[in-house]
């Protein structure tokens, strides 16, 4: 989970000594124990899925041994069975923990499985938030919208930070990428990333495009699962809209990769239905890309304003939006961005002094 290991790395090099708990799963092979060139100690164990719920019936086991070493124990997830066994082992020893449910009280993801979620929550999630000293969310939005938290939950918000370093404009490589996909520079491209899911709303993007049929623009979207249902689903809607040959699907991509496609981007859209934060938003805007996200992302209180648009789930919204920025490319100009506005509170320094001093405090009151 990119949180987590954002977590663990920067609080290493701050010199905090970091020990990750974690399974096998989606690591096969990976050793059991090993310590990280950051100093990330990470500790493995066999797990499994049942029915979408992560199960490790050791870890209560482990987690009790490791807590008591510690000065604070961070619990990162919320719908797998050892999120409990962790929290309350915690609590036992007298240990803080800071609960991080990364969307997982949000009302989207409580409505998914209903019956299933209801019965995980009362046998396991409420002793979660019962035990847990304090439950970290990543926005405004997460926290106000969260479900199952009692009036004396304690709440911190800190959302994560994004590497400005890495994730800057370029305008040499846009050129060259540009040029090279014979993509001229006054054709406006639009750029999409994540998980071919329907929580990501883009089943608006058809209608939303729909009017721009003779104007010269080009949508990129970038998924692992681009050959998927919901991929050939949303596929054919553009085809039904008539501009499937102005669309154009690819599969996942890395750091790199992704990077070079958002600097040649002149815009970055985000409809989704729910999202605590918005990490593809963030990094399209440290690329110098104007942003749209719709208003149920996490992000969207933190860098609302000039070229970082937060619109309703309402097609009308999202095409007005997108005429500007069609027609500002069209007419030799690029979109305004919002790298220098967004840039002194999300970098990852900004990010970590927060979250460091959080912790800090939750952790002296042991």
């Amino acid at each position: 989970m990119t949180w987590a290991a954002q977590a663990a790395h920067e609080l290493a090099v701050r010199g905090h000594e970091v020990t990750v708990l974690a399974t096998d799963l989606g690591a096969k092979g990976a050793p059991r124990s090993e310590v990280l060139p950051d100093g990330v100690c990470i500790e493995r164990d066999h797990g499994w899925n049942f029915g979408g719920l992560l199960a490790r019936p050791a870890l209560a086991r482990v987690a009790r041994r490791a807590v008591a070493s510690a000065d604070l124990v961070v619990v990162s997830g919320f719908w797998q069975g050892p999120v409990a066994a962790v929290c309350e082992a915690a609590r036992d020893a007298g240990i803080p923990a800071v609960l991080v449910p990364h969307g997982g009280l949000s009302p989207w993801v409580w409505a998914r499985r209903a019956p299933l979620k209801r019965a995980f929550f009362k046998f396991r999630g409420a002793r979660a938030i019962a035990a847990a000293s304090a439950v970290h969310f990543v926005s405004d939005r997460e926290a106000g919208t969260a479900i199952g938290l009692s009036a004396d939950t304690r709440r911190i918000v800190s959302p994560p930070g994004v590497d400005f370093d890495f994730w800057m404009p370029d305008d040499d490589e846009r050129e060259v990428a540009r040029a090279g996909a014979a993509v001229s520079q006054r054709k406006a491209m639009l750029a999409w990333a994540g998980r071919f899911h329907p929580v990501k709303g883009l089943d608006l993007l058809p209608a939303a495009f729909a009017p721009f049929a003779r104007l010269d623009w080009e949508l990129v979207l970038v998924g692992h699962d681009h050959e998927s249902e919901v991929a050939a689903s949303l596929n054919r809607a553009f085809a039904d809209a008539g501009i499937g040959n102005k669309v154009v699907f690819v599969g996942g991509l890395d750091a790199a990769s992704l990077r070079a496609l958002l600097r040649s981007a002149d815009g970055f859209v985000l409809p989704s239905l729910h999202e605590s934060f918005g990490f593809a938003a963030a990094e399209a805007a440290a690329c110098g890309c104007a942003v749209a996200v719709s208003d149920a992302c996490g992000i969207a209180g933190a860098a609302a304003g000039d070229g970082f648009a937060v619109l309703p789930h309402e097609p009308p919204a999202w095409t007005d939006w997108l005429r500007a920025v069609i027609t500002r490319v069209a007419g030799g100009r690029r979109s305004a961005g919002c790298r220098e506005r967004l840039e002194p509170i999300l970098s990852m320094r900004a990010s970590w002094d927060r979250t460091d001093a959080l912790y800090r405090e939750i952790a002296a009151k042991r």
